[in-house]
């Protein structure tokens, strides 16, 4: 049987009970309806599929699975599943770096070579900022790691020490630092050994005790331990020609620019928090500039913030990131202005979250976008 978190609408803030607002009113069971059949091809037992969240002003009011987290046991999906989350991973990286700032362990404006001095020499004007709005020029390592033939299939392996030393031996950036903004997974990668060189500790362990405790994020986790049990798991999956599923997963365990885990209730308390801080020097501070896009050489504003892309959708801000990696696809979708967030966690290669986490967003805005 799928399982699926029932309809409700949880209480607000103990300040606006107070103030004399009442609880809302449950969702209309036409809104839930209409929810689900988004979904609907996914929504069976015999299919992998999605777990949704729905969020306003920091709670969960409706959440879901569609379809299963593992087809050989017939697991079904719901919000407590885990999922990998891929690039979503991005903006944890990045608020552990800032946390760095704000302790007064480095800053945004160093050079990268300050902390990987191994690191080519075309690399010196590139700062720890130009990495995190992906403004470096550094090339993307994936496709290095796949030019050296060291990966060439999903299941391939290959570690942090091959991927530093690929791009040890690149020649040129892609592009003249702060030219341009190009998406690449090596600002993160890179970052997350930055991260260990600073703390003196793995950014798994730093954001452990920098983000997830402080939040209650018990179930979240930088997966850097291929062999590591993970309690209510949800495996990947690619469908295959003959109808049916193979399962697509990856053994890889370097994490900064993916490899978080987490599950949809872990990501309500991650949203929550975007709205009254209280990680490292508490205060909006840390939000403000994780939500504050870079700016090109020539003064051009880019789209890009902290491990966040924050642009408009229907002419309403938007802060968000997608994920993508083998069997698994993700995106997290925030809409201020109005206090809501989607959150569509996916363990199927062919699902588009981002296009239904805009037509989730649709139903739940009516009217307002």
């Amino acid at each position: 049987m799928r399982q699926f978190t029932p309809v409700r609408w949880l209480p607000l803030t103990a300040l606006m009970l107070a103030a004399g607002c009442h609880t809302p009113p449950r969702p209309h069971a036409d809104l839930t309806a209409a929810t689900d059949r988004l979904f609907a091809a996914w929504d069976t037992p015999g299919s992998p599929g999605c777990a949704l969240g729905v969020v306003k002003d920091g709670e969960l009011v409706y959440g879901r699975g569609y379809g299963s987290a593992n087809l050989e046991h017939g697991i079904p999906l719901s919000t407590s599943s885990v999922f990998r989350i891929a690039s979503v991973s991005k903006q944890f990286t990045a608020a552990c770096v800032a946390l760095l700032e704000q302790q007064g362990a480095l800053s945004l404006d160093d050079s990268v070579r300050v902390y990987l001095p191994e690191l080519p020499e075309y690399t010196e004007h590139v700062t720890l900022r130009h990495m995190l709005h992906h403004t470096s020029g550094l090339p993307e390592y994936l496709r290095l790691i796949k030019e050296a033939g060291l990966f060439t299939r999903p299941l391939d392996f290959f570690d942090e020490r091959e991927a530093l030393w690929t791009l040890m031996k690149t020649e040129r950036p892609d592009f003249e630092v702060g030219d341009r903004a190009l998406y690449s997974n090596t600002n993160y990668f890179l970052l997350s050994i930055v991260i260990k060189r600073v703390a003196g500790q793995s950014l798994r362990a730093f954001a452990e005790q920098h983000l997830f405790a402080p939040l209650g994020m018990k179930a979240t986790h930088f997966h850097d331990d291929v062999t590591e049990l993970v309690e209510n798991r949800a495996t990947g999956y690619r469908a295959t020609d003959g109808g049916g599923f193979a399962i697509d997963e990856t053994p890889l365990e370097i994490v900064g620019d993916g490899g978080l885990f987490t599950t949809v209730e872990d990501l309500v308390l991650w949203d929550r928090n975007y709205y009254n801080n209280q990680l490292g020097d508490g205060g909006a501070e840390l939000i403000d500039a994780m939500q504050r896009p870079a700016i090109l050489n020539d003064g051009t504003p880019t789209l890009y913030g902290l491990g966040l892309r924050i642009d408009e959708y229907a002419g309403a801000t938007r802060v968000s990131h997608g994920g993508s990696w083998v069997g698994f696809r993700s995106n997290v979708m925030r809409f201020p202005d109005h206090r809501l967030t989607v959150i569509c966690l996916c363990n199927l290669r062919q699902v588009g979250p981002k296009q239904l986490a805009e037509q989730v967003a649709d139903l739940w805005l009516t009217g307002r976008l």
